[in-house]
């Protein structure tokens, strides 16, 4: 059973989340599911070194010229 925090709203979002997890679960392997989270993982993790080098707290646009301009 997927324990969702309150956090997520009403009972129905709630049953919504818990339907496409359930569809997730179901539709790939645990090891297909790992592979994708894991690649997700170093997606975020190459991002935060990137704010780390550059000393970016947070950028204020996600289109690239004006991530371009703010650097």
């Amino acid at each position: 059973m997927l324990r969702v925090d309150r956090g997520y709203g009403s009972d129905d979002n709630i049953q919504k989340l818990r339907n496409k997890v359930m569809f997730v679960a179901e539709a790939y392997s645990a090891v297909e599911m790992f592979h994708f989270y894991n690649k997700r993982q170093s997606i975020e993790a190459f991002f935060k070194s990137c704010k780390n080098i550059y000393n970016i707290k947070n950028l204020r646009t996600r289109k690239f010229d004006g991530i371009r301009a703010f650097l």
